[in-house]
């Protein structure tokens, strides 16, 4: 399966209110959206992976959201046009969703292993990719597209692997981040200059390996409500390592003396080695 299928698929497996799935459909027919001729009231969208397609169709059905498919080609399924709205009238919290919602539509990526970094994603229209230009532009996150034409369409892409990963994070696709990271990793070219972002690239294929392994041990002893093995700070680091995933055992015991809790780089080590150890003997 390649990295953009694999990606597609993460973001169909994020968990989603209903206010950010109404995000992620307006950012997919913002760029994949025709109008339909008899009637001006609905977008057909043309997905040609059907796993894509269904698992789409499936979510939408159970987030109330207005579709149907086409009688004329099964490529296409048919939303309401009242879930587009441009860009500026989006609230920020759920902007993460808008942009996933396009790359699902009309996105595609590398992984730098046989070629160079690259993430991209296509419009018909150039005002829609400049919008999003403008966008990221004027707001605190750095992502600095650039924009081409392409045959009957414009394309706005990102060549630098700090900001791919970076916009992987933001749409929080954990998994696909790991994954592009693992192989950076592999070609010996990993960057440490993600520090706006408080990111510490990983400097090994173990350490991401291990970062993900802690997410897993977190969320089953919360899922499996074996917090009472736990003091309430360790049970704070948790949820502090959960929502900062990605961010160095230095940078989380910064965290925690801004909350009183002052602990060792070694005890954050220790405590997670008995969440290790709680968590294999409950799986």
């Amino acid at each position: 399966m390649s990295f953009t299928l694999n990606l597609k698929n993460e973001i169909l497996r994020l968990k989603y209110n209903e206010k950010e799935f109404k995000e992620l459909i307006n950012g997919f027919i913002t760029v994949a959206g025709e109008p339909d001729s008899y009637n001006q009231n609905i977008l057909s969208c043309r997905i040609s992976n059907e796993s894509i397609r269904m698992k789409l169709l499936s979510l939408a059905i159970i987030n109330n959201i207005e579709q149907g498919i086409s009688n004329k080609r099964k490529d296409l399924i048919i939303f309401s046009k009242t879930y587009l709205k441009s860009l500026a009238k989006i609230n920020k919290k759920y902007v993460w969703a808008y942009f996933a919602g396009i790359f699902l539509a009309r996105g595609s990526i590398s992984s730098g292993i046989n070629t160079g970094h690259h993430l991209e994603f296509l419009a018909k229209s150039e005002e829609t990719l400049k919008e999003i230009q403008d966008y990221f532009n004027e707001s605190d996150l750095e992502f600095n597209f650039k924009i081409i034409k392409r045959k009957e369409r414009y394309v706005a892409y990102l060549k630098k692997k700090d900001e791919i990963s970076d916009f992987l994070k933001f749409i929080k696709a954990k998994d696909s981040f790991f994954a592009f990271m693992e192989n950076i990793l592999d070609k010996d070219t990993i960057s440490y200059a993600a520090k706006q972002a408080n990111l510490d690239l990983l400097n090994s294929s173990k350490i991401v390996k291990a970062s993900k392994e802690h997410l897993i041990m977190i969320d089953f002893i919360f899922n499996k409500e074996l917090e009472y093995h736990f003091s309430q700070e360790q049970i704070f680091f948790f949820k502090l390592k959960k929502e900062n995933p990605y961010d160095s055992l230095e940078s989380l015991k910064e965290y925690l003396e801004e909350e009183g809790i002052v602990i060792s780089r070694s005890g954050l080590h220790h405590w997670i080695r008995k969440l290790k150890k709680i968590y294999n003997s409950y799986k």
